[in-house]
């Protein structure tokens, strides 16, 4: 399951990019990877254990920020088609997922 997360917060004042930047490492120190520059994703076991991160998303998301986080399966995460500059990409795989008996 992945979580992706799309953010909007305003980048105008110095108070409000320092906001930007700060949530942004936060994402990264979370195990979030970068996509584009305002979408970022992860991949959890199980939407129960993406729970905790969420909340943590949220309460660090600045006053004047928006934020939008979507939760996917690996099924639909496989249909993702990428393209630069009309040319195919090769999307990334999943990360492969350990069982413990």
């Amino acid at each position: 399951m992945w979580l992706l997360v799309l953010f909007d917060i305003s980048t105008v004042t110095v108070e409000s990019r320092r906001d930007y930047r700060v949530f942004r490492k936060e994402l990264g120190h979370s195990g979030f990877s970068r996509l584009q520059k305002s979408v970022y994703q992860r991949h959890f076991s199980t939407v129960k254990a993406s729970k905790p991160t969420e909340l943590q998303l949220i309460a660090i998301l600045p006053a004047e920020g928006d934020i939008r986080i979507i939760s996917l399966g690996d099924e639909q995460i496989k249909q993702v088609r990428i393209y630069h500059a009309k040319e195919k990409q090769s999307a990334d795989n999943p990360p492969k997922q350990l069982e413990i008996f």
